[in-house]
């Protein structure tokens, strides 16, 4: 098992890079929020984490990545899931 020490500094190594495995997004002056899922289409953010400081979710998403975790994609949207159904519907 690591050393926490040596955890913490490898955290703090990947938010000095700033290379996430996470999107950090900022959605007001105080709310920011991690992804953790999307749309199998790609189209949209299914889950998130939200946070009242950049830093705090700077260190979520160093932390996760450390853990060689990524964020999911699954299931289809509803967006998606009714273009798929308008453009199937425009086909016949």
């Amino acid at each position: 098992m690591m050393d926490i020490t040596i955890q913490k500094q490898q955290i703090k190594e990947i938010q000095h890079s700033m290379e996430y495995n996470f999107d950090i997004i900022q959605e007001d002056d105080d709310r920011w929020v991690v992804p953790v899922s999307y749309c199998q289409m790609g189209c949209s953010i299914t889950s998130h984490v939200l946070f009242g400081l950049e830093e705090n979710a700077r260190y979520y998403a160093a932390k996760h990545t450390f853990l060689g975790k990524h964020p999911t994609y699954k299931g289809s949207c509803w967006e998606c899931v009714q273009k798929d159904l308008d453009r199937d519907l425009t086909i016949y």
